[in-house]
């Protein structure tokens, strides 16, 4: 969709117009541009088996509150 809509701009241009001004998002602070949505969080790790199947199998994003903190590097830094 975003390629078509780029493509859409690029042929109404003549060659003084300002394609960066017509994208959306433009000029705007990084992450202010949807589209947003929801992603799971945990709050422990869950045995590897169930992570699998719950997350990796079917391509699930998934956030693990604090789990930097329990690395190895986090505790030298």
């Amino acid at each position: 969709m975003f390629y078509y809509l780029l493509m859409k701009i690029f042929a109404q241009l003549n060659d003084d117009d300002h394609v960066l001004s017509l994208l959306p998002g433009h000029m705007k602070p990084f992450g202010s541009e949807g589209p947003f949505f929801h992603l799971p969080e945990i709050e422990e790790f869950p045995s590897p088996i169930i992570f699998f199947n719950k997350y990796v199998i079917p391509s699930i994003p998934v956030v693990i509150k604090g789990a930097a903190n329990i690395s190895v590097a986090f505790n030298k830094w």
